[in-house]
């Protein structure tokens, strides 16, 4: 088992150096940065304590423990944490061991500290009262506008980083958010009124994001090496944390000083700071679909930043010429020379890579790996030379089941290195169906003619070309990645699994890989293959499993064998690992049967309305990455956190904006099982539920939205009534599905906002930053519980009647505690 001292020590050093200038700067007061670490201190020594004397009684007293291994382990990393943190505490107080005078000093300080919970305005900097009344709303624009275009290019990043898993994704959510409702609260309390330090900290912070993730990513991972979770963790957490924080915070501080200056109410800050969040959302997800790579997006926003920065917060028109042309130089540089070559080339190392491209579905690197040409998706090998084993696997183990072909689907995994083994068998026309369309382009494929065999290319999702195309094919090749993301699990339902036995001859074979291959597997392996297993049995009359790179299941209304060597020699392909050399038909026997004895046939069935299986992909994802059995502590702690900071005054927020963060990841999926893996639909989903944010913020006492209760019964009223038609919404056609949610998603989103404008209409300080706090736990709730947790286990429509419920509860304990 491996420790992470290296990766633990990295994040302490930063969050301290960050911690340290937040102070120092009159961002915090110097004892809430000592009260910090005293908490990291504690929390670490009563885990590595508790934990460590419940292990000594185990050995003691020879307890038999399945969770003991786990316990061990997070002993020794909270044990690495303590350490550091108690190294931290003792360069505090050194001069304590070396002098008395040093020790009456430091005991004065500690009493004058203990005085003062915040820092003086004056002492933050000059007043804001330098800067036009005007420019406050433009400097909240641009506060939103930052922090979001950070976010989700960031995200992307994470994305690639944990290998495209919704696991990482809603735990890179979840962080965000979090961190932001710590920042929301220290700006409630802090009494910084220098804009200009404000905001040119943020546009720093923002600068300082990816240069952490490329130094800690080179410093932690190994050349080739697939980081572990708390790899992942720990590089996520350091390069997010302080353009999250300091974002946040200032948000909360230009919203109480517009407050006391009686510029605007808290309402009109919260919708000018998502209106710029809007801005980011459809800025980044336009971009995307021209190619533009994130680091070269990034860097370009930076510059725009700084430019608006200039512009809003310097008097000096000498200043702001200069900075407008050095912007425009620099961008036309940017775009001549991407640098997104040279940074995927340090994050992958090894690699010279020659071209990176992000498209709406993922990263795709081009490069050299020991002087051979590699294409990488999400910076995992996806197309390299001499791929042998895997490319005669997709293509034999399925085509062997029948003497010929008319017309053959192959779904993704790429054409070329298929085409070699494809033209062994007698195929009149094979269509290559692929969803991103820069894979297609990475691999030069294109319409063709293999000797008698056609072969056609086609970019679309597969669900929507299934359903708009009449085509009858007699194989269907599915090489589609496992379901361990809610977008991939709708190509693993039984619905899906239905529109393809529609497509196929009466004897046609269908094939797809929805798991990876074990000898010895864990118990999340069963839980999550057998709804998939079931789903697919209730479908096809007979199916045969063949373990292999990965575990192909093959699906028919006649029969089909494993018997994949004895039919390979019979019909004398000459195969350099399909053959009767490499593989034994009775041992692939007693491999099926190892593996269909463990399947749980009570289990369910992979649904459009509650796929299940994608939960237990995400628990064998982290598992893959050395997350093995404290998964469900984990997703406790993650869980019960958000709660910590759902006050009595902000509790209604909580609870709205986890309804609506919940309701927004069913949405889109819904939107997914009716159109398609649309990106950019998504992205405008998305951004009509932030649009409706700031209209409700700034506007819902005009919409006749000044009750709570009334609030209430509304957001109530919208979750149950998708609850109710979800069943028919994942299996309709696309019209009546996107009408609905362009009426429900921006609604839901203004009622919402004017809950946060009722809850702040009465404003301080600390009251805006309890309410703002509690929206981003909130938020970080409802991402995180509705993907992984929420749709599979409960389906669709049960979630939004959960979420219903915890909006009626909360809205009736509101309703009763606050004075309207």
């Amino acid at each position: 088992m491996t420790y992470h001292v290296l990766p633990i020590g990295l994040t302490v050093l930063v969050l301290y150096i960050f911690s340290l200038y937040l102070s120092s700067q009159g961002f915090t007061a110097r004892l809430s940065h000592r009260r910090f670490w005293n908490w990291i201190l504690l929390v670490s020594f009563l885990v590595t304590g508790l934990f460590g004397i419940f292990l000594t009684l185990r050995i003691n007293y020879r307890w038999e423990l399945s969770f003991a291994e786990s316990l061990r382990h997070w002993h020794v990393e909270t044990g690495i944490a303590m350490v550091l943190a108690a190294l931290i505490h003792l360069s505090w107080h050194l001069g304590y061991y070396f002098s008395k005078k040093s020790r009456n000093a430091g005991n004065q300080s500690a009493r004058e500290s203990a005085g003062k919970s915040s820092p003086e305005p004056t002492a933050a900097g000059k007043s804001s009262a330098d800067i036009a009344a005007g420019r406050f709303r433009p400097l909240l624009l641009l506060t939103g506008f930052v922090s979001s275009s950070s976010q989700f290019i960031l995200m992307r990043e994470a994305v690639i980083l944990g290998g495209g898993t919704e696991a990482v994704t809603g735990l890179f959510l979840w962080l965000w958010l979090i961190i932001s409702a710590a920042g929301a609260l220290a700006g409630g309390r802090s009494g910084i009124t220098s804009l200009r330090k404000m905001i040119w900290t943020l546009i720093a912070c923002t600068a300082l994001a990816p240069l952490l993730l490329i130094s800690i990513s080179t410093i932690i991972l190994s050349p080739g090496q697939t980081p572990s979770f708390y790899q992942t963790l720990a590089i996520m957490g350091t390069c997010v944390a302080p353009v999250t924080f300091i974002s946040a915070l200032i948000f909360v501080r230009i919203s109480v000083i517009r407050y006391n200056m009686d510029l605007a109410d808290s309402g009109h800050s919260f919708g000018a700071e998502t209106a710029g969040s809007v801005t980011a959302g459809i800025l980044t997800a336009l971009t995307v679909t021209v190619r533009i790579p994130n680091f070269q997006l990034y860097l370009l926003i930076l510059l725009l930043a700084v430019v608006t920065a200039v512009w809003l917060l310097e008097r000096n028109v000498h200043l702001k010429i200069p900075a407008i042309i050095i912007a425009v130089l620099l961008g036309a540089v940017l775009f001549i020379k991407p640098p997104d070559p040279f940074i995927r080339s340090k994050l992958l190392r090894g690699v010279r890579a020659e071209k990176s491209t992000d498209t709406p579905y993922g990263n795709i690197t081009t490069g050299l790996y020991g002087g051979e040409l590699t294409v990488y998706y999400h910076h995992r090998p996806l197309f390299y030379p001499g791929d042998v084993i895997s490319s005669e696997e997709n293509i034999h183990y399925a085509l062997l089941q029948r003497d010929s072909y008319d017309r053959v689907l192959l779904i993704s995994g790429g054409l070329k290195k298929h085409l070699d083994e494809l033209v062994k068998h007698p195929i009149a026309a094979v269509d290559y169906l692929e969803l991103d369309p820069g894979l297609i382009a990475a691999e030069e494929a294109r319409d063709t003619v293999c000797g008698t065999m056609k072969v056609r290319v086609i970019s679309s999702d597969p669900m929507t070309f299934i359903r708009e195309n009449d085509y009858i094919y007699d194989a269907v090749i599915q090489l589609i990645p496992p379901p361990s993301t809610l977008s991939v699990s709708r190509f693993y339902t039984v619905e899906y699994f239905r529109m393809v036995r529609e497509h196929l001859s009466p004897d046609g074979v269908f094939m797809c890989t929805p798991m990876p291959w074990f000898n010895y597997s864990p118990e999340s392996y069963r839980r999550g293959f057998s709804p998939l297993f079931n789903a697919l049995s209730s479908v096809f009359s007979h199916i045969t499993l063949i373990p292999g790179s990965m575990l192909y299941v093959i699906a028919s209304e006649s029969p089909v064998s494993p018997e994949i060597a004895q039919m390979a020699g019979q019909k004398g392909m000459i195969n350099s690992y399909v053959n009767t050399d490499y593989l034994d038909d009775h041992e692939i026997r007693l491999k099926e049967e190892q593996i269909l004895s463990q399947v749980d046939r009570r289990a369910g069935m992979n649904r459009a309305t509650r796929p299940v299986s994608s939960l237990f992909a995400n628990m064998l994802s982290l598992e893959k990455m050395g997350m093995r059995g404290g998964i469900i502590t984990l997703l406790t702690v993650l869980i019960a956190i958000p709660f910590l900071f759902a006050a009595r005054r902000g509790l209604l927020m909580f609870a709205s904006s986890a309804g609506l963060a919940g309701y927004g990841m069913i949405m889109i999926f819904i939107l997914q099982m009716a159109v398609g893996n649309i990106y950019i639909l998504s992205a405008v989903i998305l951004t009509l539920l932030m649009a409706g944010l700031a209209t409700g913020a700034v506007l819902g006492e005009r919409l006749a939205l000044k009750k709570i209760s009334l609030c209430t019964l509304l957001l109530t009223a919208i979750f149950v009534l998708t609850g109710l038609l979800a069943p028919a919404l994942v299996t309709s056609p696309p019209g009546p599905v996107i009408v609905f949610l362009f009426i429900a998603l921006p609604v839901s989103g203004i009622i919402t906002g004017a809950v946060y404008r009722i809850l702040t209409s009465r404003d301080s300080g600390m009251v805006t930053g309890k309410v703002y706090s509690a929206d981003m736990a909130g938020s970080a709730l409802g991402y995180l519980t509705a993907a992984t947790l929420l749709v599979p286990l409960a389906g669709t429509a049960n979630s939004c009647f959960i979420l219903a419920a915890l909006i009626l509860i909360s809205g009736t304990v509101a309703s009763l505690t606050i004075k309207q």
